[in-house]
């Protein structure tokens, strides 16, 4: 980067500064996720597939409409003659 940048000392000297402010502790093994009510009478799996197959049925309705099924014209062969 250094070389690239050679021409722009300030963009090297503004990404170390970027860089010093940038920092994170992550604590391992703990999850953060955020608490969601659960409907009485569901488990977190029973709920989690409900929302989960609910969303796909909505995505999927405007991907796919439902149409009615088309008809298909009898055969020539099907067809008596009389």
């Amino acid at each position: 980067m250094a070389e690239l940048f050679s021409d722009l000392p300030e963009a090297l000297e503004n990404t170390v500064e970027i860089a010093k402010r940038c920092n994170i502790e992550v604590k391992l093994g703990k999850h953060f996720l955020p608490d969601y009510p659960i409907p009485d009478g569901m488990t977190i799996d029973e709920y989690f597939r409900k929302v989960s197959f609910d969303g796909l049925e909505e995505r999927l309705s405007v991907l796919l409409p439902r149409t009615p099924p088309r008809t298909t014209r009898p055969s020539v062969r099907s067809m008596s003659t009389g």
